[in-house]
């Protein structure tokens, strides 16, 4: 059934890999993560923070990174609205074949992963991607899109309204030119 995560109930530690499903959040959440874990959605989130009151996921313990949010084949209707990601080594989030989550007034920071996509790594999406008044600060990957790869299915496409990108990097370690869009990389 649905579940919803509150400011008194705040804040959740994740011990383990965990999957949600018809997860609501409230605004101010922080959620912990307390190892190299994932936060895998089966269905639909709905993080509802706000400016003064953000929702926070982040590492427990500064240097041990968390494993970000997977997507596969979920339906419409997830939304982050006033998040802040970070931390993350395996993408902050992760969409595969799936119908994406829209993103608004949420901070992308510190998030990493061995591929594409530091903070956004989408990979078949069957709808837009829509990033609106996004920060992604100081993210990146080992090959493209420091901070956002979006590989889209006809007609998807990547909608950026009012967005920052600051300090992304694709490929940090290797700046011979193989690898390109320390902010975006857009494909398909």
């Amino acid at each position: 059934g649905n579940t919803t995560w509150t400011r008194a109930g705040s804040p959740y530690i994740i011990l383990g890999d965990i999957q949600v499903s018809l997860l609501r959040i409230n605004p101010g959440v922080v959620v912990l993560l307390a190892g190299p874990f994932k936060i895998e959605v089966l269905s639909t989130i709905a993080c509802a923070g706000t400016a003064q009151d953000p929702i926070v996921f982040r590492p427990q313990t500064a240097g041990i990174p968390w494993k970000g949010f997977k997507f596969s084949r979920t339906p419409t209707g997830s939304s982050f609205t006033g998040c802040v990601i970070e931390g993350a080594n395996e993408s902050g989030v992760t969409l595969s074949n799936c119908e994406p989550p829209t993103f608004t007034d949420c901070t992308f920071r510190l998030c990493s992963t061995p591929g594409s996509g530091g903070a956004i790594d989408a990979n078949g999406v069957t709808t837009n991607v829509v990033l609106t008044r996004c920060s992604f600060l100081d993210n990146n990957s080992a090959n493209h899109g420091g901070a956002v790869r979006v590989n889209a299915v006809s007609p998807a496409a990547l909608m950026v309204d009012k967005c920052t990108f600051l300090r992304n990097a694709a490929n940090p370690s290797h700046a011979d030119g193989n690898y390109v869009g320390g902010a975006l990389w857009l494909q398909g």
